[in-house]
Formats: C-alpha cells, sequence, structure tokens
C-alpha cells in the first residue's frame, strides 16, 4: 500500500509519500473499523471467521500484479458489508475452515520450486478441517455438515468435484501436472470449496497452489540466456533458472544495445533454502543496482547454492526514465567445499577438500579469523509477571519476563566493536519466544546500547567492565525455567585480524612451512585438500575457552575478491597458556643485569632476522645471521633460523655449481643445529 502520511518532526516536514505495509496495514485497520461499526448499529452477529471470509471474498483484483502480491485484491469496504450482512443468515460462514497438507508439515498451500519436483506429475492430500471455538458444545459439532462444490482455477490442477465436509474434516486429493506450463515462469491456482446450497456467499476456504518451472541448464558450458526484453519503469521480468548440481557462484552479465543515455535496473536474486527460516536473512540474496551505458557489459556475482531453484527478478528502477533493451546472460561457476564448518580445538589441523566440478577454474582460498567470541553464563536471573490480573490473556494466561544479568570486560586499549549473539539471535517470527531484548551498561550504569533479536547491532566499547541484561518473555513458565542458565556468546572485533595459514599436506600444517597455499589453476573435476591450522598470532583479551571465529573463503577468477557470503565458517580454540618455566626464570635471576640486557637485544635482533626471511630480503638477512653467528655462534634458535633461510629452492636458472653450494651450506647449517 501507498499513503501520505505524517512523520516525525525530526525529518523536518510534516508529511511524505510512504510504502509497504506500514501504510498498507492502518487503511485496512480503518476499512475494518468501518464494517465492525456498521455491523454493531445494525446488530448483526459476526466472528472473525466470517469477517476475514467477507474482505477476501469481495476484493478485487487488479490486472498486471502477481497474485504473491496482492493476495485476493484490493479492500472494497460496501462489498463486504454486504457480505456479512447475507453471512448473518449462513451459519457456515462464520466457522473458520482451515486447509493443509499434513504429509507436508501442515502447508496450507502446495508450492513446488525445485527441478525434481516439477519433472513430473505431483499428488497430494488436502485435509479440509473446521476450526470451532472453545466454547462450542458437542451437539453443535455433530451437527455441523457442509456440502462442498471443489472448483479450481487453472487446468492443470485438477481436484474431485464435491466434498462432504463435517466437524472431523475431510481429505480430498489434488493433482497437479507442470508439463503444459512455460519454463521459466510461475504459475498460480486455487482450488476453492463453495457451499452447494448457497454459492453467493463465496469460497469458504481457498487452497493455494504455486509452480515454479525453471528453465534447466544443459551441461557442457553451463550457460543460460534469459529472453531478450525491453525494460520500462514499472514492470518486473522474474525468471527462474535451475542451478546445476555443484555450482557456488554465477556471473550475470548485462549488454545493452543502441540506447541514449544512462539507465539503471535492479537485480534481485534469491534461493529458498530449506535449512534457512523464511524470517531471516538468506545468504545467497542478493540486491544490485546495475546502472547501464550504450554498447556496454556490466558483470555482477551471485552466490548459489546447486541443485536448488534460483529467482532472478530484473525491472527498471522507478525513476530511472525510457525503455532500454538488455541482453542478459548467466554463466554458471563452482568451487565446491566439504565442509561449511571447520573447528580447530588443538595441534592437529583441520581439514577440507575443494573440488571444482563444472569447468577448469582458478582458485583463490584465504583463511583468517576476524573475531573473539566469549561465552557468557548468567550470574543472576530473575522471573516476574508483568501483566495486571484485569489485562490476562485468555484461559487466564499471563505474560512472564525472565531477566538474566550478565557481566564482560573489555581489555583493549583502544575501542573496539562488542557484538552479543543470544541464541535466539537472527529469529523473529520463527521464535519460540514472544520478545528478546538486551541492553548494555558500564560500570557506572550509563546506557551503552540496546538490541533485540533480529538485527546485528554492534556496540563500540572502550577499556572496562560492563554488564549486561538479556530480557526474553513467554506466557509459559516452564519454558522461561529452563533459560535461567542461558550461555550468551558476545564477539569482540579483533583490532587486527588474524591470517589462518594453509597447506596441503599435513606434514607442511604440522610443521608449519612458511609457504602457505592460497589457490592455483584446478581442471575440471580436480580436487585439492587444505590442512587449516591455528595462526601464530595471540588473540588479544583471549582467554582459554574463548573462541576466534573467521572464515576460510573460497573464489575463482583473475579478479577474485573476498566473497560477502562465507564458504567455510572457521572456529579456533584460544589453547591454553603454558605453565611458566621455574628453572628458567631462576636462571634468569641470577643472571646480571647485562647478561639480562645482551640476551633481550639478542632475541629482538633474532625477530628482525625472522622478519627479513619472511620478506625475503636475503642481503640483509645474510649480514644480520652473520653478525649474530659471531657472537652467539651455539644459539640454538638462531641456528635454526639460519637453517630456515638455506633450506628453501634455488632461483631461476640456478647452475649446477651454485645448487652445489647452497645445498652444501644447508648440510653445514643442519650440522650445527644438531651439534648444538
Amino acid at each position: 500500500g501507498g499513503a501520505i502520511a505524517p512523520v516525525p518532526t525530526w525529518v523536518l516536514q510534516g508529511k511524505q509519500l510512504m510504502n509497504g505495509t506500514s501504510m498498507a496495514s492502518p487503511h485496512c485497520c480503518g476499512g475494518l473499523a468501518l464494517l465492525l461499526s456498521a455491523l454493531a448499529a445494525q446488530r448483526l452477529p459476526y466472528t472473525p471467521a466470517a469477517v476475514r471470509r467477507a474482505i477476501e471474498n469481495s476484493a478485487v483484483a487488479v490486472a498486471g500484479i502477481e497474485p504473491w502480491a496482492l493476495g485476493t485484491g484490493l479492500l472494497q469496504v460496501p462489498a463486504a458489508h454486504k457480505l456479512l450482512v447475507s453471512y448473518a443468515a449462513a451459519p457456515v460462514a462464520s466457522i473458520s475452515i482451515n486447509t493443509s497438507i499434513p504429509a507436508r508439515n501442515g502447508a496450507r498451500g502446495l508450492y513446488l520450486r525445485d527441478p525434481a519436483e516439477t519433472e513430473g506429475v505431483t499428488s497430494v492430500s488436502v485435509l479440509v478441517a473446521p476450526a470451532f471455538h472453545v466454547d462450542c458444545n458437542n451437539e453443535d459439532k455433530v451437527q455441523f455438515e457442509v456440502q462442498v462444490v471443489l472448483k479450481s482455477s487453472a487446468a492443470w490442477c485438477t481436484a474431485p468435484r464435491f466434498l462432504v465436509l463435517n466437524a472431523n474434516g475431510k481429505s480430498f486429493d489434488i493433482v497437479v501436472d507442470p508439463s503444459t506450463l512455460p519454463d521459466g515462469e510461475a504459475s498460480f491456482c486455487e482450488v476453492v470449496g463453495l457451499a452447494a446450497d448457497r454459492p453467493e456467499l463465496g469460497p469458504l476456504f481457498r487452497f493455494p497452489v504455486t509452480v515454479i518451472k525453471p528453465s534447466l541448464v544443459l551441461p557442457g558450458d553451463y550457460t543460460v540466456s534469459l529472453p531478450q526484453r525491453s525494460y520500462v519503469p514499472g514492470t518486473l521480468d522474474r525468471r527462474f533458472v535451475a542451478v546445476p548440481a555443484g555450482a557456488s557462484w554465477a556471473e550475470l552479465s548485462f549488454k545493452t544495445r543502441k540506447v541514449e543515455g544512462a539507465h539503471l535496473l535492479v537485480l534481485h536474486a534469491l534461493q529458498v533454502l530449506g535449512s534457512t527460516p523464511t524470517t531471516t536473512r538468506n545468504p545467497t540474496e542478493l540486491m544490485r543496482y546495475i546502472r547501464l551505458k550504450p554498447f556496454t557489459t556490466v558483470t555482477e556475482k551471485v552466490s548459489v547454492v546447486g541443485g536448488v531453484t534460483v529467482e532472478l527478478c530484473l525491472c527498471k528502477a522507478w525513476a530511472s526514465l525510457g525503455a532500454v533493451e538488455v541482453d542478459v546472460e548467466v554463466v554458471f561457476h563452482g568451487l565446491q567445499t566439504s565442509s561449511t564448518q571447520l573447528f580447530v580445538g588443538c595441534d592437529e589441523p583441520a581439514q577440507m577438500e575443494i573440488t571444482a566440478p563444472l569447468r577448469a577454474e582458478d582458485l583463490k582460498v584465504a583463511g583468517k579469523l576476524t573475531r573473539l567470541r566469549k561465552a557468557l553464563v548468567p550470574s543472576s536471573h530473575v522471573l516476574r509477571q508483568t501483566m495486571d490480573p484485569r489485562d490476562a490473556l485468555p484461559q487466564e494466561r499471563y505474560i512472564y519476563e525472565l531477566e538474566l544479568s550478565y557481566s564482560f570486560e573489555q581489555t583493549e586499549k583502544e575501542a573496539v566493536k562488542v557484538l552479543p549473539r543470544p541464541p535466539m539471535h537472527d529469529l523473529l517470527y520463527d521464535s519460540p519466544f514472544e520478545a528478546q531484548l538486551w541492553v548494555v551498561y558500564d560500570a557506572n550504569k550509563q546506557l551503552m546500547g540496546v538490541g533485540d533479536a533480529l538485527y546485528d547491532y554492534p556496540l563500540t566499547l572502550p577499556k572496562g567492565k560492563y554488564s549486561m541484561q538479556v530480557l526474553v518473555r513467554h506466557d509459559s513458565k516452564a519454558m522461561l525455567d529452563r533459560l535461567t542458565h542461558l550461555v550468551v556468546p558476545v564477539d569482540f572485533t579483533l583490532a587486527k585480524d588474524l591470517a589462518v595459514p594453509l597447506h596441503t599436506s599435513m606434514h607442511d600444517a604440522l610443521a608449519g612451512a612458511d609457504k602457505t597455499f592460497s589457490g592455483g589453476a584446478m581442471a575440471r573435476g580436480s580436487r585439492v585438500r587444505v590442512f587449516v591450522s591455528a595462526p601464530a598470532g595471540k588473540a588479544p583479551g583471549g582467554a582459554h575457552g574463548d573462541v576466534l571465529v573467521g572464515a576460510v573463503r573460497v573464489g575463482g577468477g583473475t579478479e577474485w575478491k573476498v566473497p560477502a557470503r562465507e564458504d567455510c565458517v572457521l572456529q579456533v580454540l584460544v589453547p591454553k597458556e603454558a605453565a611458566k618455566d621455574k628453572d628458567k626464570d631462576k636462571e634468569k635471576k641470577d643472571k646480571s643485569d647485562a647478561e639480562v640486557e645482551q640476551e633481550e637485544v639478542r632475541d629482538a635482533r633474532l625477530k628482525r632476522l625472522k622478519k627479513l626471511r619472511e620478506d625475503k630480503k636475503w642481503g640483509a638477512a645474510d649480514a644480520l645471521a652473520q653478525a649474530l653467528l659471531a657472537e652467539f655462534p651455539q644459539h640454538l634458535p638462531l641456528l635454526s633460523e639460519v637453517l630456515s633461510r638455506r633450506d628453501r629452492d634455488g632461483e631461476a636458472g640456478e647452475t649446477a655449481a651454485e645448487r652445489q653450494q647452497r645445498c652444501a651450506a644447508a648440510i653445514e647449517c643442519a650440522a650445527a643445529v644438531v651439534a648444538a
């Protein structure tokens, strides 16, 4: 819906054009208020089911708007009132009648989307059941019997002609044959049930059926071209493509024809993933603005999941005037990982396998840790009733609130971003609890920030101690009692990301080889195993039991950048610090200040030597090594570092004599290490 609406004064204007459910909902509420007022004035009985049925059956469809966007149509208050007046003489119209598919987890409609569901005929059993009021007596239920006429709005969906409905409900089968439906498009129909003796009342129930028949991608080049069309403001081009198994991203190229000026397209890509609640943010969802100029090609990458239909919705931005002809081509690529989550809890590295199932790819892989996660346990909790008895819910139910108290400390000198993540995070309508809220205070009880369950609300906190309250509400005390020991993770953003060593062999991973794996060319069907080790750097503020969180991200192409979607979540346990060597401390105490100072300078120069070697500054590294060996010829860490310098592959164009000299130097260094 859209409306000219009043807005808060801080926007410095009295009203503005707004749209969405925020405008449609109050508009419909106003219309329903008129309906109920008229019924009350006429002293006509009504039920919520009757009101809903009346506004659905009297709504007017709008040409050019999809049924998924508008439902049954626009609200018609006079027509809905006329139906409600007729419902007063038809008791069946006042009873709610629900439809569902028991075999599909009680789905309220049939939704076929992926290729396996649309390759052949689908038959499902639909349960139709009346929902009586809790005060309805058994005699009325026994007397309830309605002869129903079933009608389907499309020939590709067939259903029986008649149904006798009683209080226990009744099932009927529908058969959907998508063979005649167009490829790449979505089709919709309804199976409605009308009272055989009062068809003028309109449908007593509606069962929606949506069939998406995706365009298939032929193996080989794994490329599909969308139908050519001219885009104008206010029109949608919705296409569905069956993503090949093994694909992990798609490249969409937009090529304009002869046009004048610049144009703006809106791209929305979406896959429905079974493991993702429909109200949370989908990791494969993408919305981009595509700016087009004459005779130019723009490329956009979209993350996908293989074997799942992707919806590609294109439209001209409403403020971008004129028409533009665009050729759209979709090319699928694939770099599959054997794991979506990795955990490193000790010195043994985790491992994953990367495959290129579709085509030859230029593999780029990188790993980094960006957050330190601490698990907080509640120090106290309070469970209370938040409602006055006069505000009790039906069946004398009350809303209860559980308040959990936590404390944590930010130990870094510089302010860092902190993000509380309760276990119910990222859920809204799918959450089993009625409300969720967290509040953070500093040591002086100053409010630092608040957040709820749906979005991320990171706080920038300076060094200090903090307290946090988490509030959860529900009408069941038993449900809240289960949360009295709720563990809440809190993420601290690291001031500097920690690079994760990647290797292609267990030997290199355990030995901590300096040369790490970052990718390479992969032939079609080839595989590479990657070993992931814990980083050498220490996590600032981390304690044993905390977890470093990041990702191993996989991509392809010469212009590859770390993508927004994490291919593999990585968690590394912060290790327990080794016990201090008491003998070493005693030995250090026995030394003079001059000796201690000399050793500290030596260790600093040794650290510099390692940095020079890693940066491949061989001349400076060799000069520093010679100076250190002259002063400390038997120092084992120094000898090991010199050996690491010698134990390397030769340069390009190395002669046999040079190779012999290099190997002899490496052997000499190894002998010195053994002797020390």
